[in-house]
């Protein structure tokens, strides 16, 4: 799914809020907080991404400087910072979040059980963000470019099917994932090279 995408159904997320649900428009002024790992707040306000989604929440009834009050951070890709970030959008007691990428979405969890988090992310479950994708449980809602570790099995017979004479495929990720794939029914008979990203 493109990013554009997720911004669009991300945007019909946080506006189900119960009186839309009711097929109700309030008039009072809403309040959601969008949070970057690493955007910056002027990125936040301009970038065509996020543009989408205000225009998305617009046409759910919600308009920023009407009804509607967003609330802007940036993580400024500080991993270590993430956590303070956290505790600050949630003691301004937004009525729903919207973040990306696993650490900030991890972060944004363990500051709040009830504020609703919209996100996109990848493994949900090898994190612990969900406790599976059919039934995740829990304060987080979205979209996932990566639904397991049985998903890279599964993509590498698709990668065998492309090249079904190959005698050596190569696939790029992480250990468990590596593991995964090479041990899944699209490697058999032909010999997994693997790519670590993250060996040095």
């Amino acid at each position: 799914m493109r990013r554009r995408d997720f911004l669009i159904s991300s945007a019909g997320a946080l506006g189900a809020w119960p009186a839309v649900a009711q097929g109700q428009r309030s008039k009072r002024q809403r309040r959601i907080a969008v949070v970057a790992p690493g955007r910056t707040i002027e990125e936040l306000k301009t970038s065509p991404y996020y543009l989408t989604l205000y225009d998305q929440l617009a046409k759910h009834g919600f308009v920023e400087g009407q009804n509607l009050v967003i609330e802007r951070y940036s993580g400024a890709g500080r991993l270590d910072g993430y956590a303070d970030i956290a505790r600050t959008v949630v003691s301004s007691n937004p009525e729903a979040i919207f973040t990306t990428a696993n650490p900030m979405t991890l972060a944004m969890k363990g500051a709040t059980r009830t504020i609703p988090i919209v996100t996109i992310i990848g493994d949900p479950l090898l994190t612990g963000i969900a406790a599976s994708l059919a039934h995740p449980g829990g304060n987080v809602t979205g979209i996932t470019i990566d639904a397991g570790i049985d998903l890279h099995g599964k993509r590498l017979s698709l990668l065998r099917e492309t090249k079904p004479d190959a005698s050596r495929l190569a696939y790029l990720a992480s250990s468990p994932r590596l593991e995964a794939a090479s041990g899944c029914g699209g490697a058999r008979g032909r010999a997994v090279v693997e790519a670590h990203p993250d060996s040095r």
